[in-house]
């Protein structure tokens, strides 16, 4: 996408002194001051430079891309100290409906692995909430210890904001005759294209967004994990109306070279071949796409009577093609023992945006 696609609306707003044009696909130009020579990055329109180690869009590598979005389509932060939060989590997806102004306690408790901390310390969210100074009593970790000074006015606040994020999220759960509703719990007016919804930098949006599109309409196998740390969609499994005895015909045939395997939260698999193993295993090789690292994957694909368990057998870099392709041929190799042996993870619409959550259960 170019900053030229896929905006419908452009505003104009101040911050910090200078004037901005900013468009609803997240891109902003810095307008020249009168009278003066344009400075390097004035009058270009741009979704700025990803900063390698925050991770955020910046335009002269001060200017935050998120918060003059922001600041464009729902007005100055409220409170001197708020930050941009970026719903889905990805900080290069700047379009204003991901973005909302948040307190630096609520940007906290947003993070899983603060949360988790948080909930140790005290025993609970809500525990810490209720009286947030049972926290100046515990030796905290450097990153939360800031959180011994948070007020109760500032708990109760950040309480209620979570509630009513909640209450709006649950409001809006698609509906198989309605599969369109799931994009209206968007701050802002309107439904926001397919293309303004993503996964990660990385990952494909209009793919994921069809797979989402296509799952309200045609309800697909259902598919689990095994040995694989991320949440994943399978976007080639075979409807639910497959009958077991040939799920795995019909996957292998739509699992031709270059299609779509696996859509992670990160990245994409794509199939580079997939064949039966024996009658009961379908074994597939996968390339990751725009890996720097880890380029190969070998996944095996199994059926019970309700599931499609997709299981990894190894990950490979991205110049040791031979060992993937090797592992790819080799049957006696295996990741875990069987289906009650590990972790299983089923990857489920989250919260009405296109965000995998993954529940661990017992296969």
């Amino acid at each position: 996408m170019t900053v030229d696609d896929e905006y419908t609306q452009t505003i104009r707003c101040s911050y910090e002194g200078r004037e901005y044009l900013v468009r609803d696909n997240g891109a902003i130009c810095r307008v020249p001051r009168s009278n003066t020579r344009p400075a390097k990055y004035d009058g270009v329109w741009t979704f700025g430079v990803k900063d390698s180690s925050k991770g955020y869009m910046f335009l002269a590598s001060t200017v935050r891309v998120h918060r003059v979005v922001c600041t464009a389509f729902h007005g100055p932060a409220p409170e001197q100290d708020m930050v941009v939060d970026h719903i889905d989590t990805n900080r290069c997806n700047n379009r204003p409906e991901n973005l909302r102004w948040v307190t630096g306690l609520e940007n906290a408790l947003e993070n899983p692995v603060t949360r988790k901390k948080i909930i140790a310390l005290c025993g609970s969210l809500e525990a810490f909430l209720n009286d947030p100074s049972i926290i100046r009593t515990k030796a905290c970790p450097p990153d939360v210890d800031w959180m011994k000074t948070v007020t109760r006015a500032e708990a109760d606040y950040c309480r209620k904001r979570m509630d009513e994020w909640a209450r709006i999220d649950s409001e809006f759960v698609p509906s198989a005759d309605e599969p369109k509703r799931r994009f209206q719990h968007f701050p802002n007016e309107g439904r926001p294209s397919l293309d303004a919804l993503t996964l990660g930098s990385t990952a494909p949006n209009k793919e994921t967004a069809d797979f989402y599109e296509d799952q309200c309409r045609n309800r697909r196998w259902e598919c689990r994990v095994l040995s694989h740390g991320e949440a994943s969609l399978f976007p080639n499994a075979p409807l639910a109306s497959v009958p077991r005895e040939e799920v795995l015909d019909e996957y292998l045939k739509a699992l031709r070279p270059d299609s779509d395997y696996l859509l992670s939260y990160y990245y994409k698999l794509v199939v580079n071949r997939a064949e039966f193993i024996d009658e009961r295993r379908i074994r597939v090789l996968a390339e990751r796409a725009g890996a720097r690292m880890t380029g190969w994957y070998v996944f095996e694909v199994t059926a019970t009577d309700d599931a499609l368990f997709h299981q990894k057998i190894g990950s490979f870099g991205k110049n040791r093609y031979g060992e993937a392709f090797a592992a790819f041929r080799d049957g006696q190799r295996t990741g875990w023992p069987d289906h009650s042996g590990g972790k299983a993870y089923r990857c489920e619409l989250d919260r009405g945006r296109i965000q995998i959550a993954c529940k661990i259960y017992e296969a």
